[in-house]
């Protein structure tokens, strides 16, 4: 199956991806892992890329469609992405390169974004990722593959929550009707437990309701 998640920051969406990715066994291509690596390695994309992230801003449509188009053009086989598409050119250029089956809408209120978000942490070294509510560490504030002291990104300040919230809402919204017409789109409760959402998800794919 060809996948796409979608939802505001703080929706889940890694953590449905990776779940509905090893149950289907598809790839999970996720947007935001790319453009990090691109920052980490110190390519010409991602030097660019780190400004708009610093920022809290959108990475332009043609860095991220740069970046799509190298991992998805191979993948025949199916895949699920996650964090592309998020704006309306983004969209048309992902219905151009893939036929597309579903796409996953998780939704949740920009509150539960920020409370979820706010509590997110991540190891610096090997870039394993918690939450300080829902996917805890055996020994606080310390990664339990490495042993890395655990930090928090820049972006998950709750003024770059709410910046990226609001160009959420503004620019990604609009890909729902978009997804509506072709029939494909199904929308699902984020703000039920993990495994909840993981559960009405699988069903829904099965049932393709």
């Amino acid at each position: 199956m060809k996948l796409v998640i979608m939802g505001p920051q703080g929706s889940g969406k890694g953590t449905q991806a990776m779940l509905l990715a090893n149950k289907l066994r598809i790839p999970h291509i996720s947007m935001g892992d790319m453009l990090r690596a691109e920052i980490k390695n110190k390519t010409a994309v991602g030097e660019r890329v780190k400004e708009f992230v610093e920022s809290g801003k959108l990475v332009p449509d043609e860095l991220n469609e740069q970046i799509v188009e190298q991992v998805l053009l191979p993948l025949e086989k199916g895949f699920l992405l996650d964090g592309f598409p998020r704006t309306m050119p983004q969209a048309k250029f992902l219905d151009s390169k893939q036929r597309l089956d579903r796409i996953i809408l998780l939704k949740i209120s920009d509150d539960e974004a920020v409370r979820r978000m706010t509590m997110r942490r991540y190891c610096p070294k090997c870039g394993a990722n918690y939450n300080l509510a829902y996917v805890k560490t055996h020994v606080e504030g310390t990664c339990d593959h490495c042993h890395t002291e655990l930090a928090q990104r820049d972006d998950d300040k709750p003024a770059l929550i709410r910046r990226r919230l609001k160009l959420y809402h503004e620019q990604t919204e609009p890909l729902i009707q978009h997804y509506e017409a072709s029939g494909k789109l199904m929308s699902v409760d984020g703000e039920r437990p993990i495994k909840d959402v993981f559960a009405d998800v699988l069903r829904r794919l099965r049932t393709k309701t």
